[in-house]
């Protein structure tokens, strides 16, 4: 199974103790692709620095983890209705844009994509 994670759940995945971490801790020790995209990568490293602080040792370190993940290059494609615009960038890198095969979990923001 392909998994795009976004930059909440890599933060909570990398900084927490709960459901993310879990998650974070279930999927490097499977055999499921772990996919990222480079602006999920780059805002996950100045929410990281600016909001919490995160020190170097540790941000180095995440880094280094995310670095093993599959970076995905993403599509031009122009999607329309994304009510939150600092999705616009990451969601063309999501694995339901880029392969038939995948599809996009029923969600309110999921309906509104396809409408």
């Amino acid at each position: 199974m392909r998994v795009f994670l976004d930059t909440n759940v890599l933060l909570s995945g990398f900084l927490g103790t709960g459901l993310c971490a879990e998650l974070m801790h279930r999927l490097m020790e499977s055999e499921h692709d772990v996919l990222i995209g480079e602006p999920v990568a780059r805002e996950f490293v100045r929410i990281a620095t600016e909001k919490f602080k995160v020190p170097a040792p540790t941000l180095s370190y995440a880094l280094e983890i995310l670095r093993r993940q599959q970076m995905v290059a993403g599509t031009t494609a122009q999607l329309d209705g994304i009510p939150d615009p600092d999705d616009v960038p990451i969601l063309p890198r999501a694995p339901w844009q880029q392969s038939p095969t995948c599809s996009l979990p029923e969600t309110r923001r999921s309906r509104s994509l396809r409408e």
